[in-house]
Parts: C-alpha cells; sequence; structure tokens
C-alpha cells in the first residue's frame, strides 16, 4: 500500500513537472479560452496594436452613416442626418496586428466644409463614397478629394490610399454604371473601386477590412502603434461639439447686430 501510495505521489510530481506552464496559465486565468490565447501568443510572440483614422467624403445623403452603422454595429442603424463629424470604431485583424479603425463620418454639407481641417488631418485613409443613383454625387467625388489633400495635407499626397465607394447599388434607378465609376478610379490614381448596399450590407465587410488593410500600411509614425485604444475619443469628440457650439453662439451674435 506505501509502495502505490509513492508511485502515485512521484507520478503526479512528475506530471505536474511536465505540465506546469499550462497549469500555472489556467490556474491564473480560470478560462480555457483564455488560456489558450496566452500559450498561442507565447509561440506566436505578442501581437501588436494599432490605431488608424479612416474619413468618409461624399455629399449629403449618399449613405456615409449607414455604411459606418453597418460594419461597425451590424444594421442600418439612425436615418438622421449628420450634423457637424461623428465617429465610430472597430476592432479587426491584419496579419498579427490588431487593428483598432477610427471611423469618422462628415456632414457632407458644404456649410461645414470649413471644419475639415481639424478632423481631416492625420488621416491614414480616404473612402470617397457616392450613390449610384445620383450622377451629382458621383460628379463631385473630384471635388471632396481635392478637399480632403488640401486639408488633410498627408506627406505624400500622390500615394495616399483613397479607396471609393458606389453605394446604394440595389437602387433600380441607377445611373452611374460599375465601368464608369472603375473609369474614373484608374484615371484618378488607380484607386480600388466597391459597390456596397448599406441597408442589406451587401459588400460592406470587404469596402472596410480592405480600407483598414490599406490604413494600417499608411500608418508609419511609432506613435500609431499602441497599448490601448482611442486614448483620446474623448477629446476629439469633445472638440466637434465645441466647434458646433462657436458656431451657433457666433450665428446668434450676428442676429442679435441685425437692425432689420
Amino acid at each position: 500500500m506505501a509502495w502505490s501510495v509513492c508511485l502515485s505521489v512521484f507520478l503526479s510530481f512528475c506530471l505536474s513537472v511536465c505540465l506546469s506552464d499550462r497549469l500555472i496559465i489556467r490556474t491564473i486565468c480560470g478560462n480555457f479560452k483564455l488560456a489558450s490565447k496566452i500559450e498561442g501568443s507565447m509561440v506566436d510572440g505578442p501581437q501588436k496594436k494599432a490605431l488608424t483614422k479612416v474619413v468618409l467624403l461624399g455629399d449629403i445623403n449618399v449613405g456615409k452613416t449607414t455604411l459606418i452603422n453597418r460594419f461597425t454595429t451590424g444594421s442600418a442603424g439612425s436615418t438622421s442626418v449628420t450634423v457637424g463629424t461623428d465617429f465610430k470604431s472597430k476592432q479587426i485583424t491584419v496579419n498579427n496586428t490588431k487593428v483598432t479603425m477610427q471611423i469618422w463620418d462628415t456632414a457632407g454639407q458644404e456649410k461645414h466644409v470649413s471644419i475639415g481641417f481639424a478632423f481631416y488631418r492625420g488621416s491614414n485613409s480616404c473612402i470617397l463614397t457616392f450613390d449610384v443613383g445620383s450622377q451629382e454625387s458621383f460628379d463631385r467625388l473630384a471635388f471632396w478629394k481635392k478637399n480632403f489633400l488640401e486639408l488633410a495635407q498627408p506627406p505624400n499626397a500622390a500615394q495616399f490610399p483613397f479607396v471609393v465607394c458606389g453605394n446604394k447599388k440595389d437602387n433600380s434607378e441607377r445611373v452611374v454604371t460599375s465601368e464608369a465609376a472603375r473609369t474614373w478610379c484608374s484615371s484618378n490614381g488607380g484607386y480600388e473601386y466597391f459597390e456596397t448596399c448599406a441597408t442589406t450590407g451587401e459588400g460592406v465587410e470587404e469596402l472596410f477590412q480592405l480600407t483598414g488593410k490599406k490604413a494600417l500600411a499608411n500608418t508609419e509614425d511609432e506613435e500609431d502603434f499602441m497599448p490601448t485604444s482611442l486614448s483620446g475619443a474623448a477629446g476629439a469628440i469633445k472638440i466637434d461639439r465645441q466647434t458646433e457650439k462657436d458656431a451657433v453662439q457666433e450665428k446668434t451674435k450676428k442676429k442679435k447686430k441685425c437692425k432689420c
């Protein structure tokens, strides 16, 4: 009996030594799935984290907000018109890098173009968006591209990774053909072109996944690689609200001075 007990203790000790690393991990984590991820990182190396900024530009009502909602939440979300700017974020994985995409939505109205400088700067990629059922929104892609480059002032404007999106592809009364859109992309920088339907989600995931890869490739500064994400998000929202507040106050002052 004593011999069998000693043998049992010895075998248990050997087993505990062989599996000590895994046992420690599972003891600390208390979760098998989490432990498996940690064990995997011990083999593959630590995963990098990066924060990228993507801006959607285009005329009002082309579906920019719906595209962002569909990608970040899985639903079309609100159909209300964006005032000023807003952003949402979502994480994707590119190779061994966990990328937090900070996706900015702009109003697309002329009166808000003046605030573009503050929100375009630091962008790693830009999605030029139009409605396939609106020739005017397509014709204004050149305007939005020029507006972005002038205000964002990227280091290498000629190589900046624009992506073009023709939204509302389910529109039975479309006026902009796929061929026309691809021709524009080819002659204006060789940009990738996607057609999407934000209401159903068709093509949306592919659009943002590729944009995220291009944004990451355009992230050169070490400061953009960070252990946590969206550290400055609150401040960005505060700036946006303050901009709108200042604009309203200025408009009120002008009305008070009016003698008519």
